[in-house]
């Protein structure tokens, strides 16, 4: 609730200029981080593999010293190199939705051969069936600056990651974006979760680049997203029981791939050294320090 109520205000006082102060290069520095972050932390999951750590670095260094302590799961990684394999060979036909066909396929291997008791395979188990219900979270009165402390951080984390995302599909797809009136939909969104027990929440920049490539063209996808979840939870829970973690991680990784931008920041190292170098400093700065930090630096 506070952290809504914190981006409604910033979005009505027109705080959302902020986002004109980010040149082209930190945008593409910041995909480019956010993307090889979002990859790091899916590859564990692709081979089957729990790991743990703080940030890209140690999540990279820990899912090494797992695979050479000889703890890959074949079998999850059979699943999850073949889904990702179908995904991009079906990306030759844009008209067949190559996730879906993975994720099903990946899910009736699962359930024939029973991988996930006979091999081992991490599945992702029953959903809770219902719909959370309405509540106000009452907080007592010496809770309330570390929560207005924490939502404030919380705010900044989410309209940065917001801003920069919608301004890098904005110009991607040619379409206009209003950062202020992106606040107040972020905004409006966090009331309505903290009343029905959610965290609070910004855009994904890993959900995102998966609506893209299954073909979202409008916010219509959010909402049929919605009403999908909706009817899961209420009608068909056990669907997805024997839908494995490596499948899901291909998906992922199968779509941030296409986040990462390359092609256009060598047009830029010719035009300008410094700032492509500003780009990669910026990526390096994301994937070792933090999303907001790696930012900072590149305004810096």
């Amino acid at each position: 609730l506070a952290v809504g109520l914190i981006c409604i205000a910033a979005g009505l006082a027109q705080l959302g200029f902020v986002t004109e102060l980010l040149s082209k290069p930190i945008r593409y520095g910041y995909m480019n981080g956010i993307a090889l972050a979002v990859i790091i932390s899916q590859c564990p999951k692709l081979c089957g593999i729990a790991v743990e750590g703080d940030g890209p670095p140690a999540q990279a260094l820990a899912f090494v010293r797992a695979l050479w302590q000889g703890q890959l799961n074949a079998a999850a990684f059979g699943l999850g190199a073949g889904a990702l394999a179908l995904i991009l060979l079906l990306k030759r036909w844009p008209r067949v939705p190559g996730m879906l066909v993975a994720i099903a396929a990946a899910t009736v291997v699962v359930t024939l051969f029973d991988l996930d008791r006979q091999q081992g395979v991490r599945v992702l188990g029953a959903l809770p069936q219902g719909l959370p219900s309405l509540a106000l979270p009452w907080i007592d009165w010496s809770d309330l600056m570390p929560v207005l402390g924490g939502a404030l951080a919380v705010s900044l984390v989410a309209f940065a990651d917001t801003s920069v995302l919608s301004r890098t599909y904005a110009q991607r797809q040619r379409q206009p974006v209003d950062p202020n009136q992106e606040l107040v939909a972020l905004g409006a969104t966090n009331l309505v979760v903290g009343l029905f027990q959610g965290f609070p929440i910004s855009s994904s920049s890993s959900r995102t680049p998966v609506a893209e490539a299954a073909g979202a063209r409008s916010q219509m996808t959010g909402v049929v997203g919605a009403l999908g979840v909706t009817a899961l939870l209420l009608l068909a829970p056990q669907l997805l029981e024997r839908l494995p973690y490596s499948a899901l991680a291909a998906v992922v990784i199968a779509s941030v791939m296409g986040l990462i931008e390359w092609r256009d920041l060598q047009r830029i190292r010719r035009m300008q050294a410094w700032e492509f170098w500003l780009s990669i400093g910026c990526a390096a700065g994301v994937l070792l320090l933090g999303a907001i930090q790696g930012i900072a630096l590149a305004i810096i």
